[in-house]
C-alpha cells in the first residue's frame, strides 16, 4: 500500500513537472497572433515548463510573470487578450512595433500593470473603459496609433498615473476633467501635444 502511495505521489510530482504551466500557454498564444520578423520569440514555446527561460521576459523569485520588454522588436499582427491572464505582470513594453487591430478589452485585468507602452505601433479602434480598472498604472503611453473616439472617463480612476501619452492619434471630445486634476501628474498639459481632439477643455 505505502508503494502504491508512493507511485501515485511521484507520478503527480513527474506530471506537474512535465506539464506547462498556464503562463507558458498566455505568452504562447500571444506569439501565435504575432509576426515575429527577427525571431525574438523564438522561444516561446508551450512545451516550455516555466516561461521564466523565455527572452524578453521577466520573472520574480516565485517563477510568475512581472515583465515583458518588446520594444522595436519587428513585430507585426495583433494582441492576444491572453496576455491579461499574466495578472502579476508589472510591465508591459510592446512601443515602437507594427501591430495591428483592437487593444484588447481584457488588458484592464491586469490589476498590478505599472508600465503599459503601446506607442507608435497602428493600433486601431477605442481605448478600453477597462484601462480604469488598472489601478497600480503608473506610466501609460498609446502615442502614434491609430486610436479613435473619446477618453474614457474611468481614466481618471487612475491615481496612480504619473506620466501619459495619447499623442498623435485621431482622438475626438473632451479631456475628462478630473483626469486633469489627478495630483500625481507632474506635467499634465506637456503630455497632450498633437490629439486632434475636436474641442479641448481645461
Amino acid at each position: 500500500m505505502k508503494l502504491v502511495a508512493f507511485g501515485l505521489v511521484l507520478l503527480g510530482c513527474l506530471q506537474s513537472l512535465a506539464a506547462p504551466d498556464n503562463q507558458v500557454i498566455a505568452l504562447y498564444e500571444m506569439r501565435m497572433m504575432l509576426t515575429d520578423s527577427r525571431s525574438v520569440l523564438k522561444d516561446w514555446n508551450n512545451n516550455q515548463v516555466s516561461p521564466c527561460y523565455f527572452d524578453n521576459v521577466r520573472c520574480d523569485q516565485d517563477g510568475s510573470v512581472i515583465g515583458i520588454t518588446l520594444s522595436s522588436s519587428g513585430l507585426s499582427g495583433i494582441l492576444s487578450p491572453s496576455i491579461a491572464t499574466l495578472t502579476t505582470l508589472q510591465q508591459l513594453l510592446l512601443d515602437g512595433n507594427s501591430i495591428t487591430g483592437g487593444i484588447p478589452q481584457e488588458l484592464g485585468n491586469l490589476s498590478n500593470l505599472m508600465t503599459l507602452k503601446l506607442g507608435r505601433n497602428s493600433l486601431n479602434g477605442s481605448i478600453p473603459e477597462s484601462f480604469g480598472f488598472l489601478s497600480e498604472l503608473q506610466n501609460l503611453d498609446l502615442s502614434e496609433n491609430l486610436l479613435i473616439g473619446n477618453i474614457p472617463n474611468s481614466l481618471s480612476n487612475l491615481s496612480s498615473l504619473n506620466n501619459i501619452n495619447l499623442a498623435y492619434n485621431s482622438l475626438s471630445g473632451e479631456i475628462p476633467e478630473q483626469l486633469l486634476q489627478v495630483s500625481q501628474y507632474k506635467q499634465p498639459f506637456e503630455l497632450w501635444p498633437a490629439l486632434n481632439f475636436m474641442q479641448w477643455k481645461h
